[in-house]
């Protein structure tokens, strides 16, 4: 979601009879959900981040579940994680080994992997590519497929 889509949500807001929209709850980052008829929307607290959208919310936005998290209780598991936004651009972000801002160092190769030289695989690929039978499948599909010459 752009700054573009927060400043429409927040000028249907404004535009918008209150009568025609609801405010159908609140989660705990202070993120407001409405809906006006079929169409539901969030209005961000903060910075206007997709990520910052809990799973519960998400599923009612994108109609996966009609009831939302405020009016139906989610069972919490006991491994579920807090919700944490998306850490990309920012100094918390992940970078895996090997990646030049984690150090640029990575492990060595294990030896499990042989490049492709085209000057080796010559000798074992000549006795695989024989010349097909004129009355194999292809040379028909080919003659069916492109009309006789006059």
């Amino acid at each position: 979601m752009t700054v573009f889509d927060d400043w429409c949500a927040k000028l249907t807001l404004a535009i918008m009879p209150r009568r025609k929209r609801q405010q159908v709850g609140q989660d705990e980052m202070g993120n407001i959900y409405m809906q006006a008829g079929k169409r539901r929307w969030v209005v961000y607290a903060r910075e206007v981040e997709a990520s910052a959208v809990p799973p519960g919310w998400h599923a009612w936005l994108h109609r996966q579940t009609d009831t939302p998290p405020t009016m139906s209780k989610i069972p919490k598991r006991d491994w579920y994680l807090p919700h944490r936004p998306n850490r990309t651009g920012t100094a918390e972000a992940y970078y895996p080994p090997g990646h030049l801002l984690a150090g640029g160092q990575r492990d060595p190769a294990t030896g499990d992997y042989e490049a492709w030289r085209p000057d080796a695989g010559t000798a074992d690929t000549a006795d695989d590519a024989a010349p097909s039978k004129p009355d194999s499948p292809d040379d028909t599909r080919q003659e069916a497929i492109s009309p006789p010459l006059l």
